[in-house]
């Protein structure tokens, strides 16, 4: 599903090029998110939301349309790192 994911993001990015409209996708990171209710157990190396957060907020401003089609991970707001395909 991830791959899936990833195709149709590199494949938007290669059809709105010309249309000027700049497509990235972003890995947020191992986030604890509480999804497994109130008690849900914390595993090593999970970051907080907030963290994850500024890391997403910063692969969005790093994209354009001279790096459409690039995966990022957001890497908790310590500085963006390209991944690659």
């Amino acid at each position: 599903a991830k791959a899936g994911v990833n195709m149709v993001g590199k494949s938007l990015s290669v059809d709105l090029k010309d249309k000027n409209i700049a497509v990235s996708l972003v890995h947020p990171g191992f986030v604890y998110t509480g999804f497994g209710g109130i008690d849900a157990e914390r595993r090593p190396g999970q970051r907080d939301v907030d963290e994850s957060t500024r890391g997403v907020i910063e692969a969005i401003d790093k994209t354009s349309i001279e790096t459409t089609g690039s995966f990022y991970h957001g890497n908790y707001g310590e500085g963006v790192t390209s991944l690659r395909w």
